[in-house]
């Protein structure tokens, strides 16, 4: 949930929703945060990066980059178009 965090390296394995995620449910938090680089091997329903986006409070400004890799999650890549 903080805010302008670089995510890179890392594993989102076995979960029980999503591989990784960013909540942006409370004003302020969970913004500008950046993934590349990491592993989702989710085994679940979810998303490999699922970014709860601030609905009429504006966009997130978190970005997910192609360079991570998902295999295999239920809903797809990310909640949000990934960038090249």
């Amino acid at each position: 949930m903080g805010n302008d965090w670089s995510i890179y390296n890392n594993q989102g394995k076995n979960s029980t929703m999503h591989g990784f995620a960013v909540n942006g449910s409370v004003a302020g938090w969970g913004l500008r945060n950046i993934f590349y680089g990491n592993s989702a091997p989710v085994g679940a329903a979810g998303y490999g990066f699922f970014i709860h986006e601030q609905g009429t409070k504006g966009t997130s400004g978190t970005k997910v980059y192609c360079s991570n890799n998902v295999t295999p999650a239920g809903s797809g890549f990310s909640s949000q178009a990934g960038i090249s």
